[in-house]
């Protein structure tokens, strides 16, 4: 019970990570320079892999506790949010260069 709790905790924070480092990125584009830019851009996807494979953990402890019940109810809903999760932070990342590269070559 107590990894499944982590598991999803984890999951929620790493995945909100993965959104907020490149709105940071957005928000701060004139006041960060291209090293700090780069680490913004790795964090968010480590961190949307990282949100997956706690994901990925969550499941894999449900199917050996053969709690297909539980798998059959929320595995549509996990799925849909993981696709959302990396399409938003590919478009994110993706403005967020568009704007910073524009920056850039502007300057």
């Amino acid at each position: 019970m107590l990894f499944t709790v982590l598991n999803n905790v984890f999951s929620i924070i790493f995945g909100l990570f993965a959104l907020l480092f490149p709105v940071l990125s957005l928000v701060l584009h004139k006041k960060i320079n291209h090293k700090r830019f780069t680490v913004l851009t790795a964090a968010s996807i480590f961190s949307c892999a990282i949100s997956f494979c706690f994901q990925i953990s969550e499941l894999s402890n449900r199917v050996a506790a053969q709690d297909w019940a539980a798998l059959m109810d929320t595995s549509r809903f996990v799925s849909s949010a993981a696709g959302m999760l990396l399409g938003v932070t590919i478009i994110l990342n993706i403005i967020a260069m568009a704007v910073y590269f524009g920056k850039r070559s502007d300057a």
